[in-house]
């Protein structure tokens, strides 16, 4: 899969506003209301938190994919449909979403990266 630059996120560094603004064709402040506003609403500090952000992603209409983890990105098939890969290397987590066969990201620097959940729109 080839990387496509995506990068209309403010924030530095923030993978999940970038994924899920791409993957649901989404305005960024309107996907950061959200998250935000789930974050209240599950008592959490921050929409990075692990379960503010899975819940978005189950409240999207994503499924769990399991067969993918401990792939490298760099071999990781996902040819058509829309996903968000959750992925990471020691203690990094990184966050991308994929449109048919396209990785959407910062850089290509995820090519590095093992896949921890893959997570498909099913809606």
């Amino acid at each position: 899969m080839r990387v496509c630059i995506f990068n209309p996120v403010i924030e530095k560094g923030n993978c999940i506003l970038r994924s899920l603004t791409k993957i649901l064709e989404k305005d960024y402040f309107e996907v950061k209301n959200e998250l935000n506003n789930l974050t209240k609403k599950l008592n959490c500090e921050d929409y990075r938190d692990e379960k503010v952000f899975l819940k978005y992603l189950d409240d999207s209409g994503f499924i769990k994919v399991d067969s993918y983890k401990g792939v490298s990105v760099r071999d990781l098939k996902l040819d058509s449909g829309k996903y968000v890969v959750i992925c990471g290397k020691d203690d990094y987590y990184h966050m991308f979403s994929v449109v048919d066969g396209i990785i959407y990201d910062k850089d290509e620097s995820c090519y590095e990266l093992k896949v921890i959940d893959v997570y498909k729109l099913e809606k």
